[in-house]
């Protein structure tokens, strides 16, 4: 299988040996105006196609509880018998919904494998996206059975470092990291990493990233316009992602690394998207 998709917004699909990875994700894509007026509860008409579609997902992983991220998990939670990792956080989301019988509490065990795969947690922070702030920083102890979006606090959040197939996978959900916890964790520079590209600037993310631990190829992603429904390879980019800057800059500041674009739902094989660098 060995294969990859960007999924949208900051989801990955990860195929496996042994069955399906997933990471951060959500389709049901809340409008504008939901967003703001209307609980955000998963839409089962947008979530389950794809979980009908993919009937081995193994292990989801989610990098922290704002809705963009973690809104969807408690429908794969009642669907499908995966591993669902998190923080605490997102375990007070699923008791809601009595849905975390295989939840996995990532701030007590960090690494979570299965048959050819490993995934480890890293801590991390989230991004200044919003006027150089965090948004709905804190934690989730109470969640409510309708939930608005100013519930989702951002919880613990985590960098995902995944490894399957000889194959070394970084995931950055928010343009933040922690270096040092980051190189507790890398042996080397990882094979592929997927980069949040909103608030890359802030913090000078993206930059302190790749002088710690250039990859061999970076895919930025997350910056695709969620509140809008997305047909496959089509999608608006969110306003204020300055994505030409965010090339120029990994390109001035590791030139070794190639860089990748994907189109959402493109399923790639890791060995064709590698290359060489494999």
């Amino acid at each position: 299988m060995r294969s990859i998709a960007w999924l949208g917004v900051a989801g990955l699909k990860i195929g496996t040996d042994e069955g399906w990875i997933l990471i951060d994700p959500y389709f049901s894509r809340h409008t504008k105006f939901e967003t703001l007026f209307r609980p955000l509860l998963p839409k089962a008409e947008a979530v389950d196609p794809f979980i009908d579609e993919h009937p081995d997902i193994k292990a989801i992983f989610i990098s922290h509880t704002h809705s963009d991220h973690a809104a969807d998990i408690p429908r794969f939670a009642e669907r499908t018998n995966a591993r669902v990792c998190g923080s605490a956080s997102l375990g007070a989301i699923l008791r809601t919904f009595d849905a975390d019988a295989n939840f996995v509490n990532l701030q007590e065990m960090s690494v979570v494998e299965g048959n050819g795969w490993k995934v480890t947690a890293i801590p991390s922070r989230h991004g200044k996206a919003i006027l150089g702030k965090e948004p709905l920083p804190g934690e989730i102890e109470r969640f409510p059975k309708k939930p608005r979006v100013f519930h989702y606090r951002t919880g613990a959040v985590f960098n995902f470092l995944v490894e399957t197939g000889g194959v070394s996978i970084l995931h950055f959900g928010s343009a933040e990291l922690v270096e040092s916890e980051l190189l507790k964790v890398l042996s080397a520079p990882a094979d592929l990493t997927f980069f949040c590209v909103p608030g890359w600037k802030k913090g000078r993310a993206l930059e302190r990233f790749l002088g710690v631990a250039p990859p061999k190829v970076l895919v930025p992603f997350h910056y695709d316009d969620f509140s809008r429904p997305m047909k496959r390879g089509e999608f608006k980019k969110v306003a204020g992602a300055d994505l030409d800057g965010f090339l120029e800059c990994a390109r001035r500041t590791a030139p070794e690394t190639r860089i990748e674009m994907l189109k959402p739902f493109e399923e790639v094989e890791l060995s064709g998207l590698l290359g060489d660098k494999l």
